[in-house]
């Protein structure tokens, strides 16, 4: 059976060297970020900037992970961005009030807004047709930065969920009209986006995470971990199993088990 490997690492507080030396064992696990990113590789950023609060409020992913996972790109040569769109507000806004624009100055790297969607064929996903933001199918590699946080439609948003946020805004709304409160459906969308996108690593950020009404209006929580590996559907199981959830409670873990996805189905 094929596995697919997850580490947690013990990570108390947003201090650089804390959190520096917790990403440092993550990746060590996977022969360290030169065996994933390679010297002239174009690599999209995708953190949480899910709407404009502060980093303590646990609604998006803290800048100091963006930072570190920044610094290492850039140290293996590669050429990274930030990238995301926001359900409420303009992706700048967001960024200056997460704390992240400020990081991405001090690389100089862009960030940006997905606004245009090119159509992607998704012959082996349940939906055959997705629009996908063009600077998201144009890179070579995606770093997937999630964070943990309740979600009052899915339970929880984790590395899957997150992957979202590459379908441009309007589009976004018009697939959860045309879920509605099917959970199931919505799962499933999920899951093909992210199997459209398929980032090479995924960093769930648990060190203070959200309870009660998320993605947004919840209660920060200190968990003290962070998550990491290459398959996100690995992740969000192991994630969710750490809370005390049965796969059968998570939609997107569902969604994966019925069409055999994942390593952790196999």
């Amino acid at each position: 059976m094929e596995k697919s490997k997850v580490v947690i690492e013990k990570c108390e507080n947003y201090k650089y060297d804390e959190v520096r030396k917790s990403i440092d064992k993550i990746f060590s696990e996977f022969e360290d970020l030169s065996q994933i990113i390679k010297r002239g590789d174009k690599v999209l950023i995708k953190p949480n900037l899910l709407s404009a609060h502060p980093p303590e409020e646990a609604v998006t992913t803290h800048p100091i992970i963006v930072d570190i996972i920044l610094e290492k790109i850039v140290k293996e040569g590669g050429i990274p961005f930030i990238g995301d769109s926001p359900s409420i507000g303009n992706l700048m806004v967001v960024a200056q009030k997460a704390g992240i624009k400020k990081v991405a100055d001090k690389f100089g790297i862009p960030i940006k807004e997905f606004i245009r969607a090119v159509e992607v064929d998704n012959k082996e996903g349940e939906f055959k047709k997705l629009e996908i933001a063009k600077e998201a199918i144009e890179v070579d590699k995606i770093i997937n930065l999630a964070k943990l946080k309740t979600h009052t439609q899915m339970v929880l948003t984790l590395g899957v969920k997150n992957m979202f946020g590459v379908v441009p805004g309007k589009r976004k709304t018009e697939w959860h009209l045309r879920a509605g409160t099917n959970n199931n459906f919505f799962a499933s969308v999920l899951l093909d986006v992210y199997r459209a996108t398929k980032p090479v690593f995924t960093i769930v950020d648990g060190i203070v995470g959200m309870d009660g009404d998320g993605p947004a209006n919840g209660n920060a929580r200190k968990i003290g971990l962070l998550f990491g590996g290459e398959d996100a559907v690995s992740i969000d199981k192991v994630v969710s199993h750490f809370i005390g959830l049965k796969d059968e409670e998570l939609f997107i873990l569902e969604a994966a088990k019925k069409i055999n996805y994942g390593c952790i189905f196999r």
